[in-house]
């Protein structure tokens, strides 16, 4: 029972990485575009952001599909995937509306992020690891630039994909860098506890 026990929580772990460090690199993607393809119409840009929602919700169902429900019934792999994809399909036919809404929007996706890193930092204090400073950091600096989006002040008003996709990198990166940072004190924190438990 113990060992059942075991490998549901590596499953689950196992999938919480990949879904946390899929959604990093498509940060990473869409800021990359942000900053190296500025002239690109907003039009493209959203055209762009629906194809990468639809595939992803595609990606998701195909989760669904392949998984094992006998070991995995608590995912909500399919109705995020069905989401994605209506959330893409919008964006494909209001895109004149959302262009208008880009920044906020993404700004609140790269809060989000910040957030997420902050629990992050916090469950690695309660597990005692020196890294949670760090990571407490990069969700400080992420929230902050999410404040700045989320505002829109003036003065950037010209530089607004550059600093969208800046942004999206950052969030993208630190993103990776926490959730290295905690599936290394997990494992050690499981390993420590397995000791314990011996003794």
């Amino acid at each position: 029972m113990a060992n059942i026990e075991e490998k549901k929580d590596k499953e689950l772990f196992k999938k919480f990485r990949d879904n946390s460090e899929m959604t990093a690199l498509l940060a990473i993607f869409a800021g990359l575009v942000f900053v190296f393809a500025p002239h690109i119409t907003e039009r493209l840009i959203g055209y762009l952001l629906g194809s990468v929602a639809i595939i992803a919700g595609m990606f998701f169902i195909l989760k669904y599909v392949k998984k094992d429900i006998k070991n995995d019934f608590y995912s909500h792999d399919f109705v995020t995937g069905v989401f994605l994809i209506i959330i893409g399909c919008i964006i494909y036919i209001r895109v004149n509306v959302l262009t208008d809404f880009f920044q906020p929007v993404l700004g609140l996706i790269v809060l989000y992020s910040g957030v997420v890193k902050l629990q992050t930092a916090f469950d690695l204090m309660r597990m005692k690891f020196t890294t949670w400073k760090m990571v407490l950091i990069l969700s400080v600096v992420n929230i902050l630039i999410s404040v700045v989006l989320l505002l829109r002040p003036g003065f950037l008003a010209k530089i607004t994909f550059l600093v969208v996709g800046i942004a999206l990198i950052y969030s993208g990166v630190s993103s990776l860098v926490a959730s290295h940072f905690f599936q290394k004190g997990v494992k050690k924190y499981k390993k420590d506890v397995d000791i314990i438990d011996e003794d």
